[in-house]
Formats: structure tokens, C-alpha cells, sequence
């Protein structure tokens, strides 16, 4: 593939301001003569641009199909407008949308915006396309990359302080990527991301999501969350990243979520809103299921990472947590869920199990109880005598019969 560079536009390398204006031409200048390539059907060379710093406070639209922009060395695009420091807009509305573009290639597009700007950089309608980004700076209300309906991308976004020992011009965005929808059923969908973010507010914010897989990288040092899901994120996939010294370092408001052989350092949460979700495997240290949380599962985990003695908090009935390590007491085992009373009505009294690994129910008082059948798929398998403990698996129902007062029955949660 024949290439050209930035330089053939006219775009004056160096961080001398005053290329600002010259450089907003050079760059609309190249997007243009891309785009019109496109349009008259030619094939497009790779763009690059060498080493150095560009400045500029005018992005152009990168969304250009087929191309492929690419950094040679490190190359500083130092932004000083307003506006996104970036941006690759397949368009706002159904039906518009590009494919096939690749921002960054190899290189180290590296995006430095005040924090007076925007997003360093933002992408939307994108698909089968490629980001690689490392962020600086950017807006403090904003993210290092914000997307709006992706398929089928590959996102490598690094967005930290750390490699020039603080954030350009002081500013911290509020998050290191915020992924999310153009509309209800158009969200950042399959991609397949690397994230690595240090020192935000938020580390990866999940607002329109489906079925994305995050793959190796780390969140460390977010004051709020390392990762926030939102009800909107869908089947997403968080597999081998580390969270480190974060406020809480994943709270999952998102459905069918799986979080698979990671390790977090403070807190994982499950809010009451999750559902189907599950964290199987990886070093953890407090693990909290709230009430209203519906089927969540927590399998094979070590938890009390640094021998705190903080543990696995199941307060949602229909959660299956599974074997797990304790750290301090060096043992697997099962989690012993705290007993029930059940609220006995009118005779017959019909008590469906609702529990994943189903409970043991106890009469303690029988009061005038004068029998018991148990029910599986709706037939009657064993009448039980009233001393006699209930194995209920998931879905049977036990039917309680008795002549006055209501007997007393407890369940024990398997």
C-alpha cells in the first residue's frame, strides 16, 4: 500500500501554537481529499504521520471508509479548541454509518486536550473498524474515548497520568472510556476492547452496551468506580483485567454480565437491578449480592484477598453462590445462607421453591399440620409426615395441610 504523511497537507509539525490555524486547513485539507478519493472510487493510500507534535483546535471527520491512519513513533495530536479532540463520526441518524476504518494502526497516536475540551476522542457508527488511542488529557465532564454505536471494533485505548508523571495541562477527564448507544437498539455492540486507565473518576463506563469482551488491561487508582455498568449493559464480558485501588472497583447494574478470572483489590458489587450476571474465578476481596438482584452467581472465587476477613454478601434469595476460598481461613467451601421464616397462609397452603440450589424446610411447630405432599412438574411424588425434614430442589412445591392454627416452618437455603 503506498502511504502519504500529514506533512504533504501542509501540517507543520512542533508545539509552537501558531500552527494552530495553518494546521486546521492542513487537516481539513487531508479528510478532504480522503473523502473525495472515496467518492470517486479510488483506492486510498495509508495516511501517517510522523514523530512529533501536531496543534490544532479543529478535528476533521476521520470517518472515511478504508482508511487507514497511521502513527509512526510517537505522535502528540495537541488539541486547543472546545470541542472532541477526535473525531470519527459514521453519522447521527439510521441508516448512516462507515465501516472499515482504522485510527492509529501500529503507532501511538497520543491525544493531548485541556480540560476545557471535550472527549479526546469520539467515535460513532463505526463498524469492522479500529481504534488505538493513548489519551493525556481531556475534558474534565468528559472521556478519553466515547463511543455511540460500534460493532464490531477493536478499541485499544490507554488513558493515564502515568507515562509523563501527570495529566497534560492538569486535566483528568471524568472517565477513561464510556462506551454506549446512538439509540435504544443501536448500542456499542461485540467489540472486542483493551482498556488501561489510571487516576479518572470512573474507569470504564458502560451505558449502552452488548455483548462487548474486554480482554486483558487495568483499572486502577478511579476514585469512584473502575467499572460502572449501567441497566443498559448487556451480556458484556470482562475477562483477565486487573482493578486496583479503586473507590469500588466494579459495581454491575447490567444484565447477564460476566466477569471471569479477574481480580479486583476493594469491592464488587451487584446492585439490585443486576440480573443473570456472574464472577467466576479471580482474587477479590468483599463481594456484595444486594436485595433485588435476580439469579446472580458467584463461583470459584478467592475472596479476603489481603486476609481482611471481608467475604461474600448474599442478600438476593434467588443467587447461587457457589464453592469459594476463603483467604483467611484458607479453606473452599460453601456459603452457609442465613434461614427463613415462611409467612404460612390459610390451609392448603402452597410453598413453591424459588432457590437455585433449592432449601430444606423444617417444621418446628405443627400445630394442627395434618400432612404434607410434595410436587415435581405438577405431580404429587411423597406425602411427608409432619417431623419429617423437605428437600425441596428448585421448582418443587410442597402443600401444607392442616385443620386450625398454622404450623411453624423454616427454610434452610441450600
Amino acid at each position: 500500500m503506498a502511504s502519504i504523511d500529514l506533512s504533504s497537507y501542509g501540517v507543520i509539525y512542533g508545539a509552537n501554537q501558531a500552527n494552530v490555524s495553518n494546521n486546521d486547513g492542513a487537516l481539513a485539507a487531508c479528510a478532504m481529499w480522503f473523502a473525495a478519493q472515496v467518492a470517486a472510487g479510488n483506492p486510498l493510500p495509508k495516511l501517517t504521520s510522523h514523530e512529533g507534535i501536531v496543534c490544532y483546535s479543529q478535528s476533521p471527520n476521520w470517518a472515511i471508509p478504508g482508511l487507514f491512519f497511521e502513527a509512526v513513533g510517537d505522535v502528540h495530536l495537541r488539541y486547543f479548541g472546545t470541542g472532541d479532540a477526535v473525531t470519527i463520526d459514521g453519522g447521527a441518524t439510521s441508516p448512516q454509518k462507515t465501516s472499515n476504518v482504522n485510527f492509529g494502526g501500529a503507532g501511538n497516536f497520543i491525544l493531548e486536550a485541556p480540560g476545557t475540551a471535550q472527549n479526546a476522542c469520539y467515535a460513532r457508527a463505526l463498524l469492522r473498524s479500529s481504534i488505538n488511542i493513548r489519551v493525556y488529557g481531556a475534558g474534565a465532564q468528559s472521556a478519553g474515548l466515547l463511543t455511540s454505536w460500534l460493532v464490531d471494533c477493536d478499541i485499544n485505548a490507554v488513558v493515564t497520568p502515568d507515562e509523563t508523571g501527570g495529566w497534560y495541562m492538569n486535566a483528568q477527564p471524568l472517565a477513561g472510556v464510556s462506551l454506549g448507544a446512538r439509540k435504544s437498539n443501536e448500542q456499542t455492540s461485540y467489540c472486542r476492547i483493551k482498556a488501561s486507565v489510571d487516576g479518572c473518576t470512573i474507569g470504564a463506563y458502560l451505558s449502552g452496551t452488548l455483548g462487548n469482551h474486554f480482554e486483558g488491561g487495568y483499572i486502577e487508582g478511579c476514585s469512584g468506580y473502575g467499572m460502572q455498568l449501567l441497566s443498559g449493559a448487556l451480556n458484556d464480558k470482562v475477562r483477565d483485567m486487573d482493578f486496583e485501588t479503586n473507590g469500588t472497583d466494579i459495581t454491575c447494574d447490567g444484565q447477564y454480565t460476566t466477569l471471569e478470572d479477574i481480580d479486583t483489590s476493594s469491592h464488587v458489587v451487584f446492585t439490585s437491578n443486576s440480573v443473570a450476571s456472574r464472577l467466576v474465578g479471580g482474587n477479590h476481596d468483599a463481594v456484595t449480592v444486594n436485595l433485588g438482584a435476580k439469579g446472580i452467581a458467584v463461583d470459584r472465587i478467592r475472596y479476603g484477598r489481603a486476609l481482611s476477613g471481608n467475604g461474600i454478601t448474599n442478600l438476593d434469595p434467588s443467587s447461587d453462590i457457589g464453592v469459594n476460598y476463603n483467604c483467611l481461613t484458607k479453606k473452599w467451601s460453601d456459603q452457609c445462607l442465613p434461614t427463613n421464616a415462611i409467612s404460612v397462609g390459610a390451609s392448603p397452603f402452597i410453598y413453591t421453591s424459588a432457590l437455585p440450589r433449592g432449601e430444606t424446610l423444617l417444621v418446628t411447630t405443627p400445630a394442627s399440620l395434618t400432612g404434607i405432599v410434595l410436587y415435581r412438574n405438577g405431580a404429587a411424588v411423597e406425602n411427608f409426615p409432619p417431623t419429617q425434614p423437605m428437600f425441596l430442589s428448585y421448582g418443587d412445591t410442597a402443600v401444607f395441610s392442616f385443620t386450625g392454627g398454622a404450623p411453624t416452618v423454616v427454610s434452610l437455603p441450600r
